[in-house]
């Protein structure tokens, strides 16, 4: 396999556990009130570089953990001087995605230890990204739609349907089982939409544009890992 598409995957590994599963909410609202003052914003960038020189599997790659520290550090801290909002999430994911693709592109990929087969560890990627980095992306997306006031009691429930959805998505797309997405479809369609009176149109567009959003991120995400995995 690629070296240099093991090296990236790695990456945005520790990026992903380290932005949305070994970071909690309160962690989040700290850094973004403290900025370069939070010690959570240190806390973080602490995890996110010794991550992401453990995930390389090669201790020679020491430097790795600095320059992952200094970069979140920096990244983060400066988007806690804004205001938070959808744009502002995806600008920062976008960020950090480019900024592991070009610290893969400086690391001596004859360095990369490939003892771990490049497939396991992309699927891991895959099911990692549709739980929690999809399911807070699709909640920005329909509040900055719908606002969030309008929305502020709906179920946390939600939340956890939504991965363990995508989670089944995805696993349909990777088995190659599109007729299954369809009947899963169906099935939510049945749930969610069954009890809805006309004078909850808004809450109906608001759980289809969430659905419709949700399906489609696992859909692309599982296109994505088949596609890699022929490289």
């Amino acid at each position: 396999m690629n070296a240099l598409i093991v090296t990236v995957i790695r990456l945005l590994l520790a990026h992903v556990v380290s932005d949305f599963y070994f970071q909690s909410c309160k962690m989040a609202e700290n850094k973004a009130d403290g900025g370069f003052f939070s010690a959570d914003l240190y806390k973080h960038a602490l995890i996110v570089g010794v991550l992401s020189w453990l995930f390389l599997f090669n201790v020679t790659l020491w430097w790795v953990f600095p320059v992952m520290f200094i970069i979140h550090l920096c990244v983060d801290g400066i988007k806690a001087l804004f205001t938070d909002s959808v744009v502002l999430f995806f600008a920062d994911q976008v960020v950090h995605v480019v900024s592991v693709i070009l610290l893969a592109l400086f690391i001596d990929q004859d360095e990369v230890n490939l003892i771990i087969s490049f497939n396991p560890e992309l699927y891991l990627l895959g099911f990692l990204v549709v739980g929690r980095p999809a399911a807070i992306a699709v909640r920005k997306v329909v509040l900055s739609v719908f606002g969030s006031e309008n929305f502020a009691g709906m179920p946390s429930a939600g939340f956890t349907i939504g991965i363990i959805e995508r989670c089944l998505i995805l696993v349909f797309v990777l088995i190659n089982q599109y007729t299954a997405i369809g009947f899963l479809v169906a099935a939510k369609s049945v749930y969610r939409f069954s009890d809805t009176q006309k004078d909850q149109q808004k809450l109906s567009e608001y759980l289809l544009l969430g659905t419709l959003l949700s399906f489609s991120f696992a859909i692309f995400t599982g296109l994505a890992i088949k596609y890699l995995s022929k490289c």
